[in-house]
């Protein structure tokens, strides 16, 4: 093989790669990392010894990277692209990193190779934001509620839910996926609301709702029933 280009991808983490072979050329196309059994079924093409893909003009090919590959949750992976035509045989590699709490995806068509805007949908990388419940520990001077405001990805419809009373010392949560049953990409972000006092919200940083999230991130309020504080812990 020839000595491959490098495409280094790895700015965004992605979970698909959508493959196009729009040039007049054959394009043979392989995976650093092992397929899963599932991959092998979906993308028979590649149920060889070498584990690569024949590509014809005009073919095309879309990858799930959680279940076509055997990769880990932040595990890097090339896809190396050796291209045959008229001129002889060049090769393309482009190295990425998966995540299944990005709806990230690469998009390369032989067509246009050397293109280096083939990361799609990278508003939803939430590999470093994702969240499952919000918590709020009361350590104020104040009697307190836990006030969650939201945004709905799927309805586009913004809400909030607001808990009952928690003493000093007490703390209360909101799960995004199995309370407010929020879909993927929904963002959220707390207030603490003072009984008898002023409330303050927390919405500098956002934290996107994931359905196979595990995280939780805690919150602690502070302060007086006239000047609460709120703060991730």
């Amino acid at each position: 093989m020839a000595k491959p280009i490098q495409h280094n991808c790895t700015q965004y983490h992605i979970s698909g790669v959508h493959f196009y072979n729009g040039a007049n050329c054959i394009a043979n196309i392989y995976f650093d990392k092992s397929f899963s059994t599932w991959g092998i079924q979906s993308h028979s093409r590649f149920n060889n010894s070498s584990r690569q893909g024949r590509f014809s003009p005009l073919q095309n090919e879309v990858f799930s990277v959680p279940a076509d590959l055997l990769l880990n949750e932040g595990d890097k992976f090339t896809l190396t692209i050796e291209i045959t035509d008229a001129t002889g045989v060049k090769a393309h590699a482009f190295t990425f990193v998966y995540s299944r709490y990005s709806d990230a995806y690469a998009s390369i068509n032989t067509l246009d190779i050397n293109n280096n805007n083939i990361l799609w949908n990278t508003l939803h990388d939430h590999f470093a934001n994702h969240v499952k419940r919000i918590v709020l520990e009361n350590k104020g001077a104040y009697v307190a509620k836990l006030r969650v405001h939201y945004y709905n990805s799927k309805t586009k419809e913004t809400g909030s839910k607001t808990s009952g009373s928690m003493a000093v010392g007490k703390s209360k949560f909101w799960d995004g996926i199995t309370e407010l049953h929020l879909p993927n990409n929904s963002y959220m972000y707390p207030e603490v609301v003072v009984v008898w006092g002023k409330n303050k919200k927390c919405d500098s940083k956002l934290y996107y709702v994931r359905q196979d999230s595990t995280r939780v991130v805690t919150y602690r309020c502070k302060g007086t029933t006239l000047k609460p504080t709120i703060s991730e812990v």
